[in-house]
């Protein structure tokens, strides 16, 4: 343990015992009270007080939430600082989101959405100091998002105290319920926002309550068979530290994370797992704060690295970017030597973040200390696999093995542009029977999705000419190879690993995971992360944790809970044939291009499923992907509903707006594909051309909107009639009928 752990370890303990939490733990009632709520137990590290932990939930709302209403207890102790969060969804800023929420002296607030619009409007919060909270009392607080009227009104105790102005109105894009749900504080930094008092009943609407229906809840606890409530937290029930279940039954039942894991913690969790986990890799997480601001901290994962490169078999070490917050000669200066240290004892692979490129004139001192023809890192490449460019070290492959398991690390630039991309194609091809770990900088958002579009965070907002976004990369390289098992980025920070899986065009699962902890170095003044990947010894299975070794403690339970499932080594992926696509079907062609072209996939490794029946959301998504995929006027301004930016068919969906095919506010993503929709879909997609061509099918009535696109069919060679008189314009088509549809239009 170095002197710094000591001196910390010491510190924290010190100042636990001298500012030991105000409240109880769970389920607490305020004295001349029967109510019972939730406080948070407190920690300190880096003389910083946070909370112990933080509950969440993983389902994302569906629905926007209209009415927020909650029990709460502010002591006296605390009511000059801000009271912290209730329930939200905020992860990080920049991003949409809705925090409901107590600033400082009682003063109730509901955020929704955190991102600067082109006015430079700054996040839009609805602040209502009239309604404050007064201490020590159980006081019940009801906010209201009323759409209708454009107002947002704020009851205490039942009592309306307060309401916005329309002029003050902010409409909520539905991308603020992208973001897992938190109750007594959020994700960020920590959780330094958690709520500092007690937490009663907790209830979130998807109407407008009014008055009486607020009054009643005051009263009585909310009606679980309520249709409209979304979500309830019953706190007298609470288990602290282990949960909070969901009373409405929606399913959003909160799950605890401990902050903080003792390694006796950390193994007393593993005892449950079965898996003997033999070798591991290293990743380091974006480190820029600690290089730039705590110095003294940036030894810490390199150090336990080489001290512990033995006994946790450490095959590789793995640096994310953003090695520097400011591409600054002394930066560099603080972390060269640190990879110095694993010269000859662990072999390590880098790239470059944005803070290692944009910042400081584009200053290259990545390349004068890595790409040197003498540098020991320029020379590990050279003898252990390859440049896309031999003057450089900045875009590489690496080749390794352990035992009989054979990995290839692919390293790419931020941003990584078409070429790169190409490079890195015939990588992946001439390595297509090893497991490949694809490492790059800017891929996923703080909630696991792609980025993509002019997302904060996406690479193509760096006004750089070329940037692929994460869901171009994907498109473009990553889904068409069998071989890679995970894509580890860093860039957008959050406290947790997160990963989502994608299916590649081979079947095969990809997992997208993202590491990047700068924003807990950052809120507790450093923690110094360095994650480990534990594997298995046939490479297939593996779990991870974020270790500090500052504090000797490990970093987020929720972290090393995760298991991966890398499946048959890429020998053994092959390309899906499927067995109910007979090779005399009238689809089996248009079956195979629409897989080649990547328009669809199969239902399973084995089945195509060619006689399910079509939605809006297949025919239109499949229509946009024959088309090349392209951009949206309306990405910025979705105006569906019923879609949200998680959905498959979001990019679709908009391009139907944009194209006149949907118009409205309802997409319909799961209505039924007519045979009269298909033509008039793909008809309206070509530009609505005019036809000549005479049709004398009965059931397609001359003023019918879809009878000049069954007209254009015909003429195109689409599709025919059922009979010589019958079009049957309402029959559902099938996956077999659209994917024909396309080809004989598309590629006939």
């Amino acid at each position: 343990m170095t002197s710094i752990t000591v001196r910390k370890r010491i510190t924290a303990l010190i100042l636990a015992l001298l500012l030991l939490p105000v409240f109880s733990v769970g389920a607490f009632a305020a004295e001349g009270s029967e109510r019972a709520g939730l406080s948070h137990e407190w920690s300190i590290t880096n003389d910083i007080q946070h909370p112990a932990g933080c509950y969440y939930t993983e389902p994302w709302l569906e629905e926007m939430p209209i009415t927020f209403e909650a029990w709460v207890y502010l002591p006296a102790e605390t009511y000059e600082l801000a009271g912290g969060t209730i329930i939200g969804n905020y992860t990080l800023k920049n991003m949409d989101c809705f925090t409901l929420s107590i600033q400082k002296n009682g003063v109730p607030s509901l955020s929704f959405g955190h991102v600067i619009d082109e006015a430079g409007k700054p996040e839009s919060a609805f602040v209502f100091n009239e309604a404050a909270i007064a201490p020590d009392t159980w006081t019940h607080l009801a906010v209201v998002y009323e759409t209708e009227t454009k107002q947002v009104l704020c009851y205490i105790n039942g009592e309306l105290k307060e309401s916005s102005l329309p002029e003050q109105w902010y409409e909520a894009p539905i991308s603020v319920l992208y973001n897992p749900i938190c109750i007594a504080g959020d994700y960020y930094q920590a959780n330094l926002r958690g709520f500092r008092g007690i937490l009663g009943d907790v209830a979130v609407y998807a109407d407008v309550r009014t008055a009486d229906e607020i009054l009643a809840d005051v009263e009585n606890a909310p009606d679980t068979q309520d249709t409209e409530l979304l979500m309830y937290f019953d706190m007298s029930q609470a288990e602290a530290k282990v949960g909070v279940p969901d009373a409405s039954g929606n399913g959003f039942d909160m799950s605890y994370e401990r902050m903080w894991l003792t390694e006796e913690e950390l193994d007393e969790k593993l005892a449950e797992d079965d898996k003997e986990y033999v070798y591991s890799i290293a990743f380091l997480p974006d480190i820029q704060i600690i290089t730039e601001f705590y110095p003294e901290m940036i030894a810490a994962p390199f150090d336990y690295v080489v001290e512990n490169a033995e006994s946790e078999n450490i095959q590789y070490f793995i640096a994310l970017g953003d090695l520097t917050n400011n591409n600054n000669d002394w930066e560099w200066e603080r972390f060269v030597p640190q990879t110095e240290k694993l010269n000859g004892i662990v072999p390590y692979a880098l790239i470059r973040g944005n803070h290692d490129i944009l910042r400081n004139d584009n200053l290259p001192f990545f390349d004068d200390y890595y790409s040197a023809e003498d540098s020991y890192y320029y020379n590990h490449v050279k003898e252990n696999g390859g440049f896309m460019d031999p003057s450089t070290a900045i875009n590489t492959y690496l080749l390794f093995s352990v035992g009989e398991v054979d990995y290839l690390i692919l390293n790419l630039d931020f941003g990584a542009n078409d070429e790169i991309l190409n490079w890195a194609d015939g990588v992946l091809r001439e390595f297509s029977d090893r497991r490949a770990i694809v490492v790059t900088h800017g891929y996923l958002a703080t909630n696991g999705m792609l980025l993509r579009g002019n997302e904060f965070g996406a690479p193509s907002t760096y006004d750089v000419p070329g940037y692929n976004n994460g869901d171009q990369m994907w498109d473009k390289l990553f889904r068409k190879h069998a071989n890679i098992d995970m894509i580890v980025c860093g860039h957008t920070p959050l406290d947790n690993v997160v990963y989502t899986t994608a299916v590649g065009d081979h079947g095969n699962t990809v997992y997208q995971i993202l590491m990047n902890g700068q924003y807990s170095d950052r809120g507790l003044e450093g923690v110094s992360l360095v994650n480990l990947m534990h594997f298995t010894e046939d490479g297939r299975y593996a779990r991870v944790e974020s270790y500090s070794g500052v504090y000797d403690l490990y970093w987020k339970e929720a972290t090393t809970e995760l298991r991966f499932d890398f499946g048959d080594p890429p020998s053994e992926r092959v390309k899906p044939e499927f067995q109910d696509v007979p090779a005399d079907a009238y689809y089996a062609a248009p079956v195979a291009w629409a897989i080649e072209n990547r328009i669809t996939n199969g239902t399973s490794n084995t089945t195509f499923s060619p006689k399910d029946l079509c939605t809006n959301a297949h025919i239109l998504t499949f229509l946009w992907r024959a088309s090349g995929k392209p951009d949206s006027a309306s990405a910025l301004d979705n105006p569906f509903t019923d879609v949200k930016e998680s959905d498959y068919f979001y990019g679709s969906a908009l391009r139907a707006y944009d194209l006149g095919i949907k118009d409205g506010s309802v997409f319909d993503p799961s209505k039924p594909c007519t045979r009269a929709s298909a033509v008039l879909y793909m008809w309206k997609a070509a530009g609505s051309p005019t036809s000549t061509t005479q049709i004398a099918f009965t059931d397609v009535p001359a003023d019918a909107e879809y009878a000049q696109a069954v007209a254009w069919a015909l003429e195109q060679g689409i599709t025919n009639g059922t009979s010589a008189t019958t079009f049957s314009p309402d029959d559902i088509c099938t996956r077999g009928h659209i994917v024909t549809f396309l080809y004989r239009y598309l590629a006939s």
